[in-house]
């Protein structure tokens, strides 16, 4: 049972530090653009003093020494003592970037890491240098027996007011670094005892703006923390259920018994909540991505000796967990690229009539069923003959294929592998890697990826992704014999093949579609099977990055949810093919990748 007890707390206090410094992550970079901003200071001193108090209490010292060290600097920092300056900026977020492995080393049960002598010289040091006068005391007082019985009682009465809860905080600072000893059973550190003791013992953490408030003792829990693996077994089995109610369904309409009918239709409709509260409980917050990429921009342009800002919308908006973490990667790549390559130095930024302070802006929001994220900055922008002559040059196209290319589809040869427009290799880009990756990322997700941008003006990279990778819209369509799916988010309009308005242009046969020539691709001669009535076919138009494409194939059965199946090791990989799912009549039906698909037509193009 005691082993049991520590594990959990141990498990609650990693998922709580974890939250926090997630947070203080972003605290700290709105404090660097808003240094008099005392709610702010205050957040962040609490952080630092809550993940303090657990350490304590689970006897990890190394992690109580770094947090002490960073509480009194935003101690000295709330008193006027010190002023924020880049080099304490950098220091401090150093120390986080140590806390957050501390954590990782906490959770995989190993030794945490000593704090480096050297990083508290640098918050020492960077601490002097931004000294203003007033007396910066860096070591408080330990706390006397009394003191420290008073502040472990007070958070479990209702009496104390916020400001009385504060100011303890405020008044009883533990022992120096040099002190700190992991407590025993009969002797505590007395903010562990604040801190760290389970529910209502625990100080809640503020939010800038907000007001502290302990709990009262019959306030019911509103969270409860879920392991991810319960999530994802109960995921699988509402996907079993959907494939078991579009099967019933489908039997549903080949009869007419009207109860029969009506108790499908019931399952129907309590699948589809049950559905919806499964996807809800795995959606996470994109803001788990973002918020690391305000401090990854400000570290970038520091070394390049440039000045960004970053500006972060929609961060609430929620997305399956495993897409969060998949999204990752492909971000990282695109706020680096719009740092290094888009804004430019202050002093060319000056003389284009531009702020010296370029602007970097992530924004995400859901259209649909799929999620809308943006990329875009105010840099010098793309110019997109210059990539038509670096794809020329670089033999990756030939001067024939570029010519009839548009300005937008210039753009897009960005994503080429081995495609880059920097002259001279750095840390961070000129190797030809980086955008390839990203395109195959997010095509990896069923997702879509297309770059505009303006010269001079600045670029904007669109990212379309789905809710979630488990269960997705298709389109159910047939392609000679074989049912297969289509993403419905690609699909834009179904019509019937009019072979008098088809045309063959160079290497493409092409239906003229409204104002413009289409380019046909068909799904028959790729699947290499015939079509049921080469007289009557069927076109899909989708979009495929920033392009528009028609898809031939015999005919269209109509919108289905699909439950999705990656495929095993043997299969995959396979170019235009994304996995598999179950009809309603129980045969398997494969789930195109159209962006895959338009690679691998593209290539024999070229041939």
């Amino acid at each position: 049972m005691a082993i049991d007890t520590e594990d959990e707390i141990r498990a609650d206090f990693l998922a709580e530090a974890g939250d926090l410094v997630e947070r203080l992550g972003e605290q700290l970079m709105q404090l660097e653009q808003n240094p008099e901003d005392r709610e702010l200071l205050n957040a962040v001193f609490r952080g630092f003093h809550t993940i303090k108090g657990g350490a304590g209490f689970l006897a990890l010292t190394p992690m109580v020494t770094l947090c002490h060290v960073a509480e009194d600097i935003f101690n000295a920092l709330r008193s006027g003592a010190l002023a924020i300056v880049p080099s304490l900026m950098d220091a401090v977020l150093e120390a986080l970037e140590l806390l957050q492995t501390m954590l990782r080393a906490t959770g995989a049960r190993k030794p945490l890491p000593e704090v480096p002598e050297a990083l508290l010289q640098r918050l020492h040091l960077a601490a002097r240098a931004s000294d203003v006068g007033a007396p910066a005391v860096l070591a408080a007082p330990a706390l006397t027996p009394t003191a420290s019985a008073h502040v472990a009682a007070v958070p479990n009465t209702n009496t104390i007011s916020d400001d009385e809860f504060e100011a303890l905080l405020d008044q009883y600072q533990g022992a120096a670094p040099a002190a700190v000893a992991a407590p025993s059973a009969t002797e505590a550190e007395p903010e562990t005892v604040v801190d760290a003791a389970p529910s209502t013992a625990r100080a809640p953490t503020k939010q800038p703006g907000e007001h502290a408030a302990v709990p009262s003792q019959n306030t019911p829990e509103q969270v409860t923390r879920v392991d991810t693996a319960v999530l994802d077994d109960l995921m699988n089995l509402v996907g079993e259920l959907v494939l078991t109610r579009n099967r019933l369904l489908t039997l549903c309409t080949r009869g007419s018994q009207e109860p029969h009918a009506r108790m499908i239709g019931e399952l129907d409709h309590i699948t589809r909540g049950l559905q919806v509260m499964v996807m809800r409980a795995r959606m996470q917050p994109i803001r788990r991505v973002f918020a690391r990429f305000p401090r990854l921009a400000r570290d970038i342009a520091r070394g390049l000796g440039k000045q960004v800002e970053v500006e972060l919308a929609g961060e609430e908006t929620g997305l399956d967990k495993n897409l969060v973490e998949a999204l990752a990667d492909p971000l990282l790549h695109m706020v680096r690229n719009s740092v290094d390559h888009g804004i430019e130095a202050p002093e060319v930024r000056r003389a284009a009539g531009k702020p010296a302070t370029g602007h970097l802006r992530l924004a995400a929001q859901q259209t649909g069923d799929h999620i809308l994220i943006t990329v875009s900055d105010d840099g010098a922008g793309i110019d997109p003959e210059r990539l038509r002559r670096k794809a020329i040059e670089k033999g990756l196209l030939d001067a024939t294929d570029t010519s009839r290319m548009s300005a937008s589809e210039c753009l897009q040869l960005v994503f080429l592998p081995g495609l880059s427009t920097r002259e001279q290799v750095s840390d961070l880009s000129g190797r030809g890697v980086g955008m390839d990756v990203v395109k195959s990322s997010i095509t990896a997700l069923g997702g879509t990826v297309q770059i505009e941008s303006r010269i001079g003006a600045g670029t904007q990279i669109l990212i379309r992704v789905p809710l979630t990778l488990a269960i997705m819209p298709a389109l159910m369509v047939e392609v000679g014999p074989r049912t297969v799916a289509m993403p419905l988010t690609a699909v834009l309009d179904v019509l019937v093949l009019d072979p008098t308005r088809q045309r063959r242009l160079d290497r493409w046969d092409v239906l003229l579609y409204g104002d413009a020539m289409l380019r046909l691709i068909d799904l028959h001669r790729w699947m290499e099977t015939a079509a049921i009535d080469p007289a009557r076919r069927h076109v899909v138009v989708a979009s495929v990055g920033a392009e528009r494409y028609g898809f031939v194939l015999s005919a269209v059965h109509g919108r289905q949810e699909v439950v999705v199946k990656p495929f095993g090791a043997l299969l995959r990989g396979l170019p235009g093919l994304s996995g598999a799912t179950i009809t309603g009549d129980g045969r398997v039906a494969l789930i195109l990748d159209l962006a895959g698909i338009v690679d691998v037509v593209l290539g024999r193009a070229g041939d």
